[in-house]
């Protein structure tokens, strides 16, 4: 999850963005959904904006999703939610403390937060590096290069990078299929052969 600190110029509220992506046990990956959605209120703080951002992604994304997948599938997902923002991540472990108007101000329930994070274990809030915070994608303005990166990170590929990696994908294989087309009747024959010297 991310946020940008009063990036709207009429009315200074701030944009809450998050990308829920699941990941397999073999480095896989696979986007599940994302959201960019301009915040209530004017946050006085980049944390009071960034425990906004958790809460929308918590309630908007995780929540839901892990429901979803262990009603389907039957087992408890592990979640992290990844942030980086220290202020929100020791407001919600340390239950606020001044951010209390939160509440009014912005719909954030402090209860909510600290349980879904302390009462079970398989959920984790942490600190990630700004540079690897794939959620900067929905929330800020990025140059070619920095936004390229990020959409990466989040698993938007274009048509042209879906096919470098099923190619890519393909070789790893020592096996693969060899379009064949007959001369005589234009039957396409598919013929097994070693790839990378195998």
């Amino acid at each position: 999850v991310d946020s940008d600190h009063g990036h709207c110029p009429k009315t200074a509220r701030s944009t809450s963005g998050a990308v829920a992506i699941l990941h397999g046990p073999h480095n896989t990956r696979a986007t599940l959904g994302w959201f960019a959605k301009r915040q209530t209120h004017a946050a006085p703080s980049t944390g009071d904006a960034e425990v906004a951002s958790v809460d929308a992604g918590v309630r908007g994304l995780a929540l839901p999703l892990a429901q979803i997948l262990e009603l389907l599938f039957g087992y408890v997902l592990n979640e992290t939610v990844e942030s980086d923002a220290t202020a929100a991540i020791g407001a919600i472990k340390n239950g606020f403390g001044p951010m209390i108007y939160m509440a009014k101000t912005q719909r954030v329930s402090h209860g909510f937060l600290t349980d879904y994070f302390t009462l079970q274990d398989h959920r984790n809030h942490v600190k990630i590096d700004g540079e690897k915070n794939s959620a900067d994608l929905f929330t800020k303005m990025l140059g070619n290069p920095r936004h390229c990166e990020l959409r990466l990170l989040a698993g938007f590929y274009t048509k042209r990078q879906r096919e470098q990696r099923h190619v890519a994908h393909s070789a790893r294989w020592q096996h693969a299929y060899h379009r064949h087309t007959c001369q005589r009747c234009a039957t396409v024959y598919l013929h097994k052969h070693q790839l990378l010297g195998a």
